[in-house]
């Protein structure tokens, strides 16, 4: 019957236990070299791939055009990296999972080893068999010492606290130990990890993040929905701020917050000093002063139907081809940037009037992909009246020169005009292309293309500051320039955490690097001393030991002479 027990009791300890299994993965170091690799890959995949931005992924139609070009990009793999989470890597339920798993383990493999590690610190082995001391890798030895207490003074004066342990057979063994709180400082580190980890999950999961352009004397929601507590951010003013010699030295924006109609907080905000409210920072992010300021007047009514101010886009702008045309004796004809009218997205085309020549040239900009760059064709149509002239047409790029009807043309250079496509302008249906021109004076020119309708009345408008020009029932009016502020708002409860992890992780790897634990066991006789001790890799522990029992020797010998020469 006791046999049988006894197999009982066995079969029960050996009986699989699911929580014990998952406590030993848990505490393992390869399992943690293994997570903290699969953590690396996952987030090195987010960085590969394109990540969805909040402002498209909230916006379902936004969404299907950035997968548009996700599709020309993968091709066929498109879906199923839309499916695999790639393109929102870090919001996915698989990498958060990940660092769920990484941040158990570390908590686990932390907690496992605590217990004997703060049994070593206040309970350390106080005494060892005199095989270590002759054998240990750190250890030192010296003749004709064998003074306990000179070593003991030597070793207290070291900041070493030291022990008596034993007494026997005419030798004395001493235990010695200098920080033996350092050994602590691991588990710092490893709070700092736990704590870093924690705040991202903290931020991922209750953290708030948008980017909103505000333009002078306009406002915008915070939250691209309706929500309880949406916030409003009116731009007041956004600088540009200039030194002496025209240098930018910083950009700063007058904010004012609201919440339910009411002004909650007003202040200003710069990219490294943001404005706070509510719980949430408002960072200056960019600064833009290509936004245009257009009103439109119907004149049936006398009322204002529109008015906005876009903000023009330099990524991409529109092509801006600079033409110059000479005669036959070299005379400058032409020379300016062209503004063009896009017919698809790798072809634009203007007409380009010759003066003293009176004739207009068709000039297309073009290229065959989306990486080439821009190509000039000139086109000369032939002059009826001269049977001697033909068509011609020359292609140019950038910098090169060719010649056409008796005249040279000359692709000088490229530049880019902000530019935007706008929907419902007054008498501009269905979309208008706005471009912002720089004039070789100085000034500047709203050019207004109605795109779908080449053949309308408001087919182009070229608006100047504060001049209004009426077409049909409507006057259009440029009032200038506009500048806009890229606010950053975020909510970020984690932060607090990651800041304190940083702080844990700075003091327990100076702690680790430059405070190493130092223990020691001595063996001291009257004939020779013996010492060996333990202590981290970056200590140099065996010179250590010998120059304390160098120092414990002269002491006794100083204390020796003092006694000679006192008699």
């Amino acid at each position: 019957m006791a046999l049988l027990a006894a197999a009982r009791r066995w079969a029960v300890q050996q009986e699989w236990n699911p929580l014990r299994a998952l406590f030993r993965l848990f505490t393992s170091v390869r399992f943690a070299i293994v997570m903290v690799l699969v953590a690396a890959v996952a987030a090195l995949l987010g960085v590969i791939f394109p990540q969805a931005p909040d402002p498209v992924r909230l916006n379902p139609a936004a969404y299907d055009v950035w997968m548009e070009q996700q599709r020309a990009r993968y091709g066929v793999f498109a879906e199923w990296l839309r499916h695999a989470g790639l393109f929102e890597v870090f919001r996915t339920p698989w990498f958060n999972g990940i660092f769920f798993v990484l941040l158990a383990a570390v908590a686990v493999c932390t907690f496992n080893r605590f217990t004997p590690t703060w049994r070593m610190v206040r309970r350390p082995q106080k005494l060892v068999n005199d095989r270590f001391l002759e054998r240990a890798h750190a250890r030192a030895a010296l003749d004709g010492l064998g003074d306990p207490a000179a070593v003991e003074r030597v070793l207290r004066a070291h900041r070493y606290r030291v022990e008596r342990v034993a007494q026997r057979d005419g030798a004395v063994y001493l235990f010695a130990d200098r920080y033996p709180w350092a050994a602590l400082a691991t588990f710092v580190t490893h709070l700092s990890l736990i704590l870093f980890m924690a705040g991202g999950i903290v931020s991922k999961l209750t953290g708030f993040s948008a980017f909103i352009e505000v333009g002078e004397g306009s406002w915008q929601p915070v939250f691209p929905v309706l929500h309880p507590n949406q916030l409003l951010v009116e731009n007041l003013d956004s600088i540009e701020g200039r030194d002496a010699q025209g240098n930018v030295i910083d950009y700063r924006t007058h904010l004012v917050i609201y919440r339910n109609g009411r002004e909650i907080c007003r202040g200003t905000t710069t990219v490294n000093d943001p404005l706070q409210c509510a719980g949430y920072r408002f960072h200056q992010a960019t600064y833009s002063g290509d936004g245009v300021a257009l009103r439109v007047r119907d004149l049936r009514t006398g009322a204002l139907v529109y008015r906005e101010a876009p903000l023009l886009s330099r990524r991409p702008a529109a092509p801006s081809p600079r033409l110059v045309v000479r005669d036959a004796n070299g005379t400058v004809l032409f020379d300016d940037y062209l503004v063009l009218r896009p017919l698809d997205d790798r072809r634009s085309i203007a007409l380009v009037p010759i003066e003293g020549v009176q004739r207009v040239v068709p000039v297309v900009l073009f290229r065959s992909r989306d990486t080439d760059p821009w190509q000039l064709s000139v086109i000369h149509l032939r002059d009826k009246t001269n049977p001697a002239d033909q068509d011609a047409q020359i292609v140019l790029r950038q910098g090169e020169s060719g010649n056409a009807g008796g005249l040279t043309f000359t692709y000088a250079d490229l530049r880019g005009l902000p530019a935007l496509i706008v929907q419902g302008i007054p008498g501009i249906e269905p979309v208008a292309l706005l471009q912002l021109v720089s004039e070789r004076d100085g000034s500047l020119t709203l050019d207004v293309q109605n795109v779908a309708r080449p053949d309308a009345d408001t087919a182009h408008l070229v608006l100047r500051p504060g001049q209004p020009v009426q077409v049909g029932d409507y006057e259009y009016l440029f009032d200038g320039r506009r500048e806009y502020t890229g606010v950053e708002v975020r909510r970020d409860p984690g932060s607090w955490l990651i800041w304190v992890a940083t702080a844990l992780l700075l003091g327990g790897l100076v702690v680790t690097f430059y405070v190493p634990r130092r223990r020691l066991w001595l063996k001291v006789t009257p004939g020779r001393t013996l010492a060996a001790g333990i202590a981290e890799r970056t200590a140099p522990l065996s010179a250590e030991i010998e120059q304390l029992l160098k120092e414990a020797r002269a002491q006794v010998g100083d204390a020796a002479r003092g006694a000679v020469a006192g008699r």
